[in-house]
């Protein structure tokens, strides 16, 4: 059920970003949500887009070091309670949360919160979250919700 993004490894010059953004756009992939981490002598780049297969492929093509990797997507009201309310069942439940990062929309007083758990939790933490009445969205939501 999860959504798919990628981790792309980007160098720290000047130009690298918009050099990757400038593939993306030559190649009609919309990128839906970007989280950029300076690691070292490199950064780490984990992109959300509409076509995760696609994107991958014609990053690899560019020689990028890639890895395709599940998050788990909410989509939240933008209130205070809104992460503890979603954060409770999985401490709860001992799923330990490795990163997450935010992104917007067009509508009002919401945002998504993408999620990164370990591999094995992925299945057990969309469980807890939908029996706390979260619905993780799902990879083919994402044309729907952005057009």
């Amino acid at each position: 059920m999860s959504i798919r993004q990628i981790r792309v490894t980007v160098g720290n010059e000047s130009g690298t970003l918009l050099k990757l953004c400038k593939i993306l756009e030559e190649n009609d992939i919309e990128l839906r949500a970007l989280d950029l981490v300076d690691k070292d002598a490199a950064r780490i780049m984990r992109i959300i887009v509409d076509d995760v297969y696609t994107c991958n492929g014609i990053l690899k093509e560019h020689g990028y070091s890639t890895a395709v990797k599940p998050v788990i997507v909410l989509d939240l009201e933008d209130k205070p309670e809104s992460l503890p309310a979603f954060l409770k069942p999985l401490a709860d439940n001992g799923i330990v949360l490795k990163y997450g990062y935010s992104f917007m929309e067009n509508r009002k007083g919401r945002f998504f919160m993408a999620m990164r758990v370990e591999d094995e939790d992925v299945e057990r933490a969309e469980e807890l979250l939908e029996a706390a009445g979260f619905k993780p969205i799902v990879q083919d939501d994402l044309r729907r919700l952005f057009v």
